[in-house]
């Protein structure tokens, strides 16, 4: 004799289960996009969207220059900032400048001035730059710049000229 009561009672469970079980797959789903979304909101983007050099003087055998970066911070605000800014001998490899700057946090969406003043002499130099975010590297870039000294001895000064040889290249720095 056939209960049918019974597998009708065990059908619904079945039901059930299936719709809780979609539920549930539904809510991880959406629970899942909106903490991705949530921290995206939450995360910056830097970047280095220029640099100049400008000659400011000269003495007997430098020239004094300010590099002025533009560095944008997009999407919320930064943690601490620090530029590092090494003048190379080229061909040799060897630092013989090294400026630092705490530019503090950047707010977000915005682009900011940084500028650092350093002193070159006659010769072939790579600038190498590097962008800290809370002590943790995030830009790095590097360019190639030319100087020239001349003593004229009929005014008894030097002139000084320069140049960029490769003007600077930017990239951000993978950590993964």
């Amino acid at each position: 004799m056939k209960h049918p009561g019974r597998y009708k009672k065990y059908g619904n469970i079945k039901y059930v289960t299936v719709i809780a079980v979609i539920i549930i797959i539904i809510a991880a789903g959406v629970l899942s996009s909106y903490v991705y979304l949530h921290n995206a909101k939450n995360k910056n983007h830097l970047s280095v969207d220029a640099m100049y050099l400008v000659k400011n003087g000269e003495s007997d055998d430098k020239i004094n220059v300010s590099a002025t970066l533009y560095l944008t911070n997009v999407g919320a605000k930064s943690g601490d900032i620090k530029i590092v800014t090494y003048i190379m001998e080229r061909w040799k490899g060897i630092a013989i400048d090294k400026k630092e700057i705490n530019v503090g946090k950047l707010e977000k969406d915005k682009t900011s001035e940084v500028e650092l003043n350093m002193q070159i002499g006659n010769g072939s130099y790579d600038i190498e730059v590097l962008v800290f975010e809370d002590d943790l590297l995030k830009i790095k870039g590097q360019g190639g710049i030319t100087t020239t000294m001349v003593y004229d001895a009929n005014e008894g000064i030097h002139r000084g000229d320069i140049s960029w040889d490769s003007p600077p290249s930017f990239y951000d720095v993978s950590h993964t």
